[in-house]
């Protein structure tokens, strides 16, 4: 979860606060709700109500308490492509698993 926004923003626990992520033309979540402390707070619900998604998405979120709107790009990557699984090996020689 790399967003970084352009302007600091703060929130309050009383503030009411609205976040939308979309990515591939798709809205994947939308939040409408008061209690949170930072913008860190709201993008850890964002990323994990987000699910499955490979690719760049846009993340809004607007303060409607305060008057204020930030948006931010973030990236994912599939979690099986994180790491490659290393074939077995014997000595030098690799073993395929058929």
């Amino acid at each position: 979860m790399n967003a970084t926004f352009a302007t600091p923003h703060t929130i309050s626990a009383t503030d009411q606060v609205f976040a939308t992520l979309e990515a591939g033309g798709k809205v994947l979540v939308r939040i409408s709700a008061a209690g949170f402390s930072s913008l860190d707070d709201v993008m850890r619900l964002v990323w994990r109500k987000a699910g499955e998604f490979m690719g760049l998405a846009r993340v809004s979120v607007r303060n409607k308490t305060q008057g204020w709107r930030t948006v931010s790009t973030i990236a994912r990557r599939h979690t099986a492509a994180r790491s490659a699984p290393v074939p077995p090996h014997d000595g030098r020689q690799y073993l395929i698993p058929w």
